[in-house]
């Protein structure tokens, strides 16, 4: 069995059935947010949240991180200890920073959004009211809040089954997701 085979049991076209050299390159499937991309990409989940993911990682020699999407995730099964970087630079230490992608519609946002203290809005300078709408609320507090010890980043349309490429790409080309004053992710 050869390629050819498996393409089409899957009912997919191969390009070998098309003359024109250029029947790849008019299928995109590398998403613009990856280190990889051309002019040609294709749309990710993670391009809303490329600049968020920079700025919150600016301070981070290694980052940790880890995604939850594709499915509506009511809790992250792996805790750590978050840290702001003030200890470790007192301590001469490398900042480590935790990151959790995890979707903006999941049941696990719901509830920490739902948690938060409104003196702690008040404090972090969001200008968020408790009457405020939930979107305006995940839109202000993505990148602001830790549960279980990982910061969270919302990624919108997430809870869906993802392509093999968005659920892949941080995995294979972190790069573009961090600050470049990271070092190890």
């Amino acid at each position: 069995m050869d390629g050819e085979d498996i393409l089409s049991r899957s009912g997919i076209t191969s390009c070998l059935q098309h003359s024109t050299p250029s029947c790849l390159r008019e299928s995109p499937a590398i998403p613009c947010s990856s280190e990889c991309s051309t002019k040609t990409c294709v749309a990710s989940v993670f391009d809303n949240v490329l600049e968020l993911s920079r700025q919150v990682s600016e301070d981070c020699e290694a980052v940790l991180y880890t995604t939850s999407l594709g499915y509506n995730v009511k809790k992250l099964s792996l805790q750590t200890q978050y840290s702001d970087g003030k200890e470790q630079k007192k301590n001469n230490e490398a900042t480590l920073c935790t990151i959790a992608y995890v979707p903006s519609e999941s049941k696990l946002v719901r509830n920490v959004i739902a948690k938060v203290p409104p003196d702690s809005l008040r404090s972090m300078n969001l200008e968020l009211f408790d009457d405020s709408d939930y979107e305006t609320k995940v839109k202000k507090l993505s990148g602001h809040l830790v549960h279980q010890g990982w910061l969270l980043i919302f990624v919108d349309g997430a809870i869906e089954p993802l392509t093999a490429e968005d659920i892949f790409m941080p995995k294979l080309t972190p790069r573009r997701l961090f600050h470049p004053s990271v070092r190890r992710a």
